[in-house]
């Protein structure tokens, strides 16, 4: 996990871990249950992944400044979520960049890619949605998933209490 402090015009520090947090606390209420940070379900790491009950999967890509977003647009990976269902590579069937306010302009983000925005409000990291993401595939999770998701999940949980001791 990315452990970089941001500093803002409020002078508070915000971590990646913030921003996850501002994610959950935004999205929970719209049908996405089961929440994992910065795990390799994919063939890519994920800053974070959003699981519905049915089995959809969105992916949540984080980034600190406009040079990490431009950095990011690189990566093979969305080669893969260009695709869509018809590559052989498995993706999430909804991508979103979780971004600073004004990182991006419209033209530079993917078709297939929503947009969050995170600000600083009085100490706390909020998050408001800019634009939807485009379902990129119907495929869902399968048992076998949801065993690694359990798996993933405990493997953080115990990571943590050792870390808190």
């Amino acid at each position: 996990m990315q452990t970089k402090k941001i500093s803002t015009r409020e002078e508070c520090q915000i971590t990646v871990r913030d921003i996850q947090i501002a994610i959950y606390g935004h999205i929970f209420f719209t049908g996405w249950q089961w929440f994992l940070p910065n795990v390799r379900f994919f063939r890519w790491e994920s800053d974070y992944l959003a699981f519905s009950k049915e089995g959809e999967i969105h992916e949540f890509e984080i980034k600190l400044s406009r040079r990490d977003f431009l950095k990011d647009k690189k990566k093979p990976k969305h080669h893969v979520l260009a695709m869509g269902a018809k590559h052989i590579e498995r993706s999430p069937n909804y991508f979103s960049y979780v971004l600073p306010v004004g990182v991006a302009r419209r033209y530079e983000v993917p078709d297939y890619a929503g947009v969050l925005e995170w600000r600083v409000d009085r100490g706390n990291v909020r998050v408001t949605t800019i634009q939807n993401a485009k379902q990129i595939t119907t495929a869902t999770a399968c048992d076998s998933d949801w065993d690694y998701l359990v798996e993933k999940s405990n493997e953080k949980m115990i990571t943590a209490w050792r870390l808190a001791k």
